[in-house]
Protein backbone atom coordinates (compact mmCIF):
# COMPACT_ATOMS: atom_id res chain seq x y z
CA UNK A 1 0.00 0.00 0.00
CA UNK A 2 2.06 2.88 -1.20
CA UNK A 3 -0.22 5.17 -3.23
CA UNK A 4 -4.01 4.95 -3.18
CA UNK A 5 -6.24 7.18 -6.19
CA UNK A 6 -9.29 8.14 -5.48
CA UNK A 7 -12.34 10.18 -7.06
CA UNK A 8 -14.23 11.58 -4.89
CA UNK A 9 -17.67 12.88 -5.78
CA UNK A 10 -18.41 16.49 -4.50
CA UNK A 11 -22.19 16.94 -4.06
CA UNK A 12 -21.93 21.04 -4.04
CA UNK A 13 -19.33 23.31 -3.94
CA UNK A 14 -16.95 23.03 -0.72
CA UNK A 15 -14.79 26.41 -1.07
CA UNK A 16 -14.34 28.13 1.96
CA UNK A 17 -16.41 31.28 1.47
CA UNK A 18 -19.48 28.43 0.85
CA UNK A 19 -18.53 26.89 4.23
CA UNK A 20 -18.11 29.62 6.33
CA UNK A 21 -21.58 31.25 4.79
CA UNK A 22 -23.60 28.03 5.05
CA UNK A 23 -25.35 27.12 8.53
CA UNK A 24 -23.33 24.17 10.86
CA UNK A 25 -25.92 21.68 9.96
CA UNK A 26 -26.17 22.19 6.68
CA UNK A 27 -22.11 21.83 6.33
CA UNK A 28 -22.60 18.57 8.44
CA UNK A 29 -24.79 16.84 6.12
CA UNK A 30 -21.93 17.91 2.80
CA UNK A 31 -19.24 16.43 5.32
CA UNK A 32 -20.39 13.41 5.98
CA UNK A 33 -21.71 12.30 2.65
CA UNK A 34 -18.42 13.16 1.15
CA UNK A 35 -16.59 11.25 4.63
CA UNK A 36 -18.90 8.25 3.61
CA UNK A 37 -17.99 8.16 0.08
CA UNK A 38 -14.01 8.58 0.60
CA UNK A 39 -14.38 5.41 3.34
CA UNK A 40 -16.31 3.63 1.35
CA UNK A 41 -13.67 4.37 -2.01
CA UNK A 42 -10.89 3.54 0.51
CA UNK A 43 -12.61 0.24 1.52
CA UNK A 44 -12.98 -0.72 -2.16
CA UNK A 45 -9.41 0.00 -2.96
CA UNK A 46 -7.60 -1.19 -0.09
CA UNK A 47 -10.31 -3.67 2.17
CA UNK A 48 -11.96 -2.40 4.99
CA UNK A 49 -9.97 -2.69 7.93
CA UNK A 50 -7.03 -0.78 6.55
CA UNK A 51 -5.52 -0.38 9.89
CA UNK A 52 -3.91 3.13 10.99
CA UNK A 53 -0.30 4.50 9.17
CA UNK A 54 1.87 7.07 10.82
CA UNK A 55 2.32 9.38 7.76
CA UNK A 56 0.80 10.17 4.78
CA UNK A 57 0.98 12.69 1.81
CA UNK A 58 -2.03 13.68 0.52
CA UNK A 59 -2.21 15.55 -3.00
CA UNK A 60 -5.76 17.03 -3.86
CA UNK A 61 -7.02 18.00 -8.14
CA UNK A 62 -10.34 19.41 -7.94
CA UNK A 63 -12.36 19.33 -10.74
CA UNK A 64 -15.04 22.32 -11.00
CA UNK A 65 -17.29 23.53 -13.54
CA UNK A 66 -17.16 27.17 -12.40
CA UNK A 67 -14.34 28.87 -11.30
CA UNK A 68 -13.00 29.23 -7.67
CA UNK A 69 -10.86 31.62 -5.56
CA UNK A 70 -8.10 28.65 -5.74
CA UNK A 71 -7.03 29.87 -1.57
CA UNK A 72 -10.52 29.75 -0.86
CA UNK A 73 -11.54 26.55 -3.15
CA UNK A 74 -8.29 24.64 -1.30
CA UNK A 75 -8.97 25.67 2.21
CA UNK A 76 -12.18 23.94 1.76
CA UNK A 77 -11.10 20.70 0.09
CA UNK A 78 -8.43 19.91 2.34
CA UNK A 79 -10.18 21.14 5.83
CA UNK A 80 -12.96 18.77 4.75
CA UNK A 81 -11.16 15.82 3.15
CA UNK A 82 -8.50 16.12 5.69
CA UNK A 83 -11.06 15.53 8.48
CA UNK A 84 -12.61 12.41 6.24
CA UNK A 85 -9.18 10.53 5.65
CA UNK A 86 -8.84 11.37 9.79
CA UNK A 87 -12.08 10.26 10.73
CA UNK A 88 -12.14 6.57 8.15
CA UNK A 89 -9.09 5.96 10.39
CA UNK A 90 -6.46 6.23 7.96
CA UNK A 91 -4.31 8.58 10.12
CA UNK A 92 -4.30 9.17 13.61
CA UNK A 93 -4.85 13.66 13.19
CA UNK A 94 -4.46 15.90 10.43
CA UNK A 95 -1.27 17.39 12.60
CA UNK A 96 1.42 17.87 10.29
CA UNK A 97 3.48 14.31 12.14
CA UNK A 98 0.90 12.64 9.96
CA UNK A 99 -0.31 14.29 7.32
CA UNK A 100 2.08 16.33 4.38
CA UNK A 101 0.50 18.78 1.53
CA UNK A 102 1.24 17.09 -1.30
CA UNK A 103 -0.06 19.59 -3.53
CA UNK A 104 -3.45 21.22 -4.52
CA UNK A 105 -4.69 21.84 -7.88
CA UNK A 106 -8.32 22.82 -9.94
CA UNK A 107 -9.33 21.70 -13.15
CA UNK A 108 -12.24 23.59 -14.56
CA UNK A 109 -15.15 20.72 -16.49
CA UNK A 110 -18.28 19.66 -16.72
CA UNK A 111 -17.71 17.68 -13.52
CA UNK A 112 -17.62 18.59 -9.95
CA UNK A 113 -15.05 15.65 -7.89
CA UNK A 114 -11.54 15.69 -6.07
CA UNK A 115 -9.39 13.27 -7.13
CA UNK A 116 -7.48 12.38 -3.93
CA UNK A 117 -3.66 11.05 -4.07
CA UNK A 118 -2.76 9.22 -0.62
CA UNK A 119 1.16 8.19 -0.65
CA UNK A 120 1.78 6.50 2.58
CA UNK A 121 5.02 7.25 3.89
CA UNK A 122 5.43 5.85 6.97
CA UNK A 123 3.89 2.75 8.87
CA UNK A 124 5.06 0.91 11.95
CA UNK A 125 7.17 3.53 12.31
CA UNK A 126 8.95 2.69 9.27
CA UNK A 127 9.73 5.02 6.72
CA UNK A 128 8.40 3.81 3.33
CA UNK A 129 10.19 4.28 0.06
Amino acid sequence: MKKIKLTVPLPESISLNRLISRHWGANKRVKDQICGDLYFLLCEKIGCGFGEVDKVCVKYTLHSPHFLDLDNAEAGVRKILNDCIVRAGLIKNDRPEHLENGGFEMVMDDSRFVEVEIKVLQKNGRRIK
